[in-house]
């Protein structure tokens, strides 16, 4: 008891990985052999995702796009009159039409502009929305019998030729449908022994790259993406993130055969 009062105390720290290499080392073992303070630094660290993602600042500020057509409409009638266009006379076009271009991209998380940060951006809504149903603060909204079933609601709703889903023996909870930014995408809830797992299936664009990438983790998650035929499967978890990757490759690649096993 005196040595988890002691180690709880560097927790803080050990999460933000500011403690020397002796220290991080020593609650390194600790964790390992006390499951109460492993748990306590887990919460931990995923309030403070929690709390770094609420407080990250919208990509495109509110009513950019606006003015930007409202720019564009003034341009247009200051230049109406002439008859003949010119490529110097097109410059506030196309000045303007490459502002639209950058917001009209950033309304898609996969875009190759700005790629790192929109992988970013994608993974924290991903993550965010894991952390709620591990609290229990989100569950499925609706209910199936089995995943052939889901895939289809799915399909159906997302208007999408082709969907995937795992299904371990009465793990899949349930379905929910969610909005992130212009896109409608599907949230699917599993249950692996004491294990929160969440699938979200987002419409894939031409520009998605085939493989699996792996666009967030951290020591106790990770946050992949898998491109399907119509869709990209995102796949967040807190467990061991190589062993979740296998697995979800194995349950969500077309081009492999699905396995039906547990994680562990």
């Amino acid at each position: 008891m005196d040595d988890c009062i002691r180690f709880k105390d560097k927790l803080h720290e050990w999460v933000d990985g500011e403690l020397v290499d002796g220290d991080a080392d020593e609650v390194d073992l600790h964790l390992t052999l006390c499951p109460d303070c492993a748990d306590t630094a887990r919460a931990i660290e995923h309030m403070k995702l929690l709390v770094q993602a609420k407080a990250r600042p919208a990509r495109v500020p509110q009513g950019l796009q606006e003015k930007v057509r409202q720019a564009i409409t003034i341009e247009s009638s200051r230049q109406s009159y002439r008859r003949r266009w010119t490529g110097r006379k097109m410059i506030p076009f196309a000045t303007a039409a490459a502002i639209l271009l950058v917001i009209f991209s950033s309304l898609n998380p996969f875009s190759t502009s700005q790629h790192s940060e929109l992988q970013a951006s994608v993974g924290e809504f991903v993550f965010d929305s894991h952390l709620r149903s591990i609290h229990g603060d989100d569950g499925p909204r609706w209910f199936f019998e089995g995943a052939e079933s889901a895939a289809a609601r799915i399909s159906s709703e997302l208007t999408v030729s082709s969907v995937n889903l795992p299904n371990p023996e009465g793990s899949l909870r349930g379905v929910s449908f969610l909005q992130m930014g212009d896109l409608r995408i599907a949230k699917v809830f599993y249950q692996l022994g004491s294990e929160c797992l969440s699938i979200f299936v987002i419409p894939r664009g031409p520009e998605v790259q085939d493989g699996c990438l792996c666009i967030k983790k951290g020591r106790n998650f990770a946050v992949y993406c898998v491109p399907g035929e119509s869709v990209c499967y995102l796949f967040a978890t807190t467990q061991d993130a190589k062993q979740c990757q296998d697995w979800f490759r194995s349950c969500c690649c077309e081009d492999e055969t699905p396995a039906e096993k547990p994680l562990g």
